[in-house]
C-alpha cells in the first residue's frame, strides 16, 4: 500500500460547485479541514484499487 510522505506535494483539485457546497459546509460542521476530507478519500480510492498500482515493476505508468 502507498504511504504518505511526511511532505505533502500541492495539487490544485477542481471540484463540481455542487460538491465544493457540500464539502464547505460540512468542514464547517465537523471543524475538518477540507484537505482532510479529500486525503481521506483519495487514499480510500488507491486502497480499493491497490492491485492495479502494485504490479510489474518494469511496466511504466502511461503503460496501458
Amino acid at each position: 500500500m502507498l504511504t504518505r510522505r511526511h511532505r505533502s506535494e500541492p495539487t490544485l483539485v477542481r471540484l463540481p460547485p455542487v460538491y465544493q457546497a457540500a464539502l464547505d459546509h460540512l468542514s464547517l460542521r465537523t471543524r475538518v479541514r477540507k484537505s482532510e476530507y479529500i486525503r481521506e478519500a483519495l487514499a480510500d480510492l488507491l486502497a480499493q484499487y491497490e492491485d492495479l498500482l502494485v504490479g510489474d515493476a518494469t511496466q511504466s505508468i502511461d503503460s496501458p
